[in-house]
């Protein structure tokens, strides 16, 4: 399942929970996907999606920044370009160029992370310490860390 066919299935479910934060909960709902979209969420399950998108339009309600970035306009869809955010492509390359340098079992680990999976079960199931799995993790943020403190500082 993808975000588009969970939104789609869950909209009337997603506007009544707006409903509770808005007078205008089909414009929150919009709103949230085009968010997390922007943001590259991933769809892991309903569950976690629920949550996220419940979560976000709580959060958009009570800052309204919703409503201060709605913008109107008298173009098709069609008529605009798509525009690539770069700097997301590029940040996204690093990771990845990181990822690489790490050993296979620090890159699985911080991708299962990254997936949402719950490391403490992880651990029960694998055998793996839990502390070894979390000194790990913390080791490969530390990485990400370093690398960007080094280049953008």
């Amino acid at each position: 399942m993808s975000l588009n066919s969970y939104v789609q299935d869950n909209y009337n479910m997603l506007v009544n929970y707006a409903e509770k934060l808005t007078s205008q909960p089909s414009d929150l709902v919009h709103y949230t996907y085009l968010k997390a979209v922007e943001a590259d969420f991933i769809y892991i399950n309903d569950p976690m999606t629920d949550f996220y998108f419940k979560r976000s339009m709580s959060n958009n309600a009570k800052h309204k920044h919703w409503l201060r970035s709605t913008t109107y306009t008298d173009e098709q869809p069609e008529d605009r370009a798509e525009q690539v955010d770069m700097s997301k492509v590029i940040q996204r390359e690093q990771i990845d160029s990181i990822m690489r340098h790490l050993s296979w079992f620090d890159r699985t680990l911080f991708e299962l992370y990254l997936q949402g999976q719950n490391m403490h079960k992880l651990s029960e199931e694998s055998g793996i310490p839990s502390t070894t799995v979390y000194h790990r993790l913390k080791k490969v943020k530390e990485i990400i860390k370093h690398y960007y403190d080094i280049h953008y500082n």
